[in-house]
């Protein structure tokens, strides 16, 4: 069996007015990837679907390592 050179962990989160679970998940979610001796990379991916809450602009404001991306209805 061939050694795996690099490991890497994509995370994604579904979004929707989610503001309030996004606050206590979020930091958890990298605090835990960061702790994880073999992952080599990884990425936190949130997928919004038009938030009518400060979903997008705490993610904006707080987490510039998150890639966001923003469903508009």
């Amino acid at each position: 069996m061939k050694a795996i050179k690099h490991n890497t962990v994509s995370v994604i989160i579904p979004n929707y007015n989610g503001r309030k679970l996004l606050a206590q998940y979020i930091p958890y979610t990298i605090t835990a990837l960061n702790h994880c001796k073999t992952i080599e990379a990884s990425e936190i991916i949130v997928v919004d679907d038009a938030s009518q809450d400060d979903s997008v602009e705490y993610i904006k404001k707080n987490f510039s390592q998150i890639i966001l991306l923003q469903n508009e209805h």
